[in-house]
Parts: C-alpha cells; sequence; structure tokens
C-alpha cells in the first residue's frame, strides 16, 4: 500500500496523467489487456480510449464511478470518467468484465456502471464473487487470502472471450 504514492487533486488531473503516458506505455506493451481496481477504474476506461484495438479487454475488479456520480474528486460527466477522453476510441468495444466483491462498499456502485456497461460494450460480464461461491470479499480483492480464487474466474472468462490459452 505504501508504494501507490499520492492520489491526483481530482479525478479529471489523474486520467490526464495516465493519458499523457498512454501512448509510450502501449509501445512498451503492444496488445495488452487492462485490470483497474477502485480508483484507477477511470484510467483504465481513459487507456481502453487511447489503445483502441491494442486492448484485447478490460477487466474493472470494483472500478470507482458510473453515469453522473458525484465524487469528492470529480463528477462523472461523461459516462465512467468525469471529463472528455483524449483518445479516439471507444472504450467500451472489447470484452469487459467487471468484478464484485460480496462484502463490499462498492455494490451499489458497481450495479449502476453494470447497467451502464451492459449497453456500451459488446461483451460484458459482471462478476458477483458470491455466485461462483467466493464469498466474504471486501473492496481489496487482490490482497484477500482467496485472490487466487478470484484470479482464476478473471483467467477463466479471459481465456472464453478471446478464445485462447493464457496460461
Amino acid at each position: 500500500m505504501a508504494s501507490q504514492g499520492p492520489m491526483a487533486v481530482t479525478l479529471a488531473a489523474s486520467q490526464l496523467h495516465v493519458e499523457a503516458v498512454a501512448a509510450q506505455l502501449f509501445e512498451l506493451t503492444g496488445p495488452t489487456i487492462i485490470v483497474s481496481h477502485s480508483m484507477g477504474g477511470p484510467c483504465g476506461w481513459a487507456l481502453a480510449a487511447i489503445g483502441g484495438d491494442q486492448v484485447e479487454a478490460v477487466i474493472a475488479v470494483e472500478p470507482l464511478g458510473y453515469p453522473r456520480m458525484v465524487h469528492p474528486l470529480g463528477t462523472f460527466n461523461n459516462g465512467m470518467v468525469t471529463t472528455e477522453y483524449r483518445g479516439r476510441h471507444d472504450p467500451f468495444a472489447r470484452p469487459i468484465a467487471l468484478v464484485t466483491g460480496e462484502a463490499t462498499w462498492m455494490r451499489e456502485a458497481n450495479s449502476r456502471a453494470a447497467d451502464y456497461l451492459r449497453v456500451k460494450a459488446p461483451t460484458f460480464e459482471h462478476f458477483l464473487l458470491e455466485e461462483h461461491d467466493i464469498t466474504g470479499n471486501g473492496h481489496m480483492l487482490m490482497g484477500e487470502s482467496n485472490s487466487d480464487e478470484i484470479a482464476d474466474i478473471m483467467i477463466r472468462w479471459l481465456d472464453r472471450v478471446l478464445a485462447r490459452d493464457l496460461r
């Protein structure tokens, strides 16, 4: 947690920071799968808008935001982000999965985000972990004792939607 560093002053500033480095990032990675978490969710959509076809899929783990959500760091006036995208691609034109834990404070926000993404994404799935017999998880899914089970769900989904073996 200590390595996360300071947060941007606003969600729009955070988005602008990631958009500023996105082209160089995609030069390094080539085709990629974006996995975002929480306040990184809006940055994941911004990256997808810049990356276009280089972004094969997006997995949003308890992403912050839904259309018109008011947050202390900004209002989501542009769907899943607070400001216009610098990228020219549709950030939702690829397979998208949203992952939500059973005991998280993000359930209502993730439900609203899922309603939006179901309409926007050609391939979308909302994983409510308790429906997969993964129970008790809070917001920091990657740090919990059953994180390997959660990762397996994501990998199986990627295997299926990208029709290849990712292991």
